[in-house]
């Protein structure tokens, strides 16, 4: 593995394992929109393990780390995976499967406002 997290959390763990999925799938920067299927894939097989997960327990989770925690851990059926990943200075992918925890009041997922460029001196008006 190249991309290996710094700390414990799930985010970290998935966020490397998909930069080192892609980094094995590709030995030279693919076109955008084959990355953006690269991407999408890895992360629909994701959402699709944490169902499996969740149906038939941990035990069948291939996503163990070497620190024994695992990439994708569910026990509720319930993925939340949001992240940016950019790609260059002119490119960003955003991806987003929403959710609450179950017993949570909070709703995590990505949000955004657009900003239109002003005339004055491109500061946003």
């Amino acid at each position: 593995m190249h991309y290996v997290p710094l700390g414990d959390t799930d985010s970290e763990a998935i966020f490397c394992a998909i930069l080192n999925a892609l980094r094995a799938r590709f030995d030279d920067m693919p076109d955008l929109d084959v990355l953006h299927a690269a991407i999408a894939l890895l992360c629909e097989e994701i959402v699709a393990l944490d169902a499996k997960i969740a149906e038939h327990g941990a035990s069948d989770n291939p996503c163990k780390g070497s620190n024994g925690n695992y990439a994708v851990e569910s026990t509720s059926n319930v993925t939340i995976l949001n992240f940016l990943m950019g790609c260059g200075s002119h490119a960003q992918f955003a991806y987003s499967w929403p959710g609450k925890r179950e017993g949570s009041t909070v709703w995590n997922g990505l949000h955004y406002s657009l900003v239109k460029q002003g005339s004055n001196g491109g500061e946003p008006q």
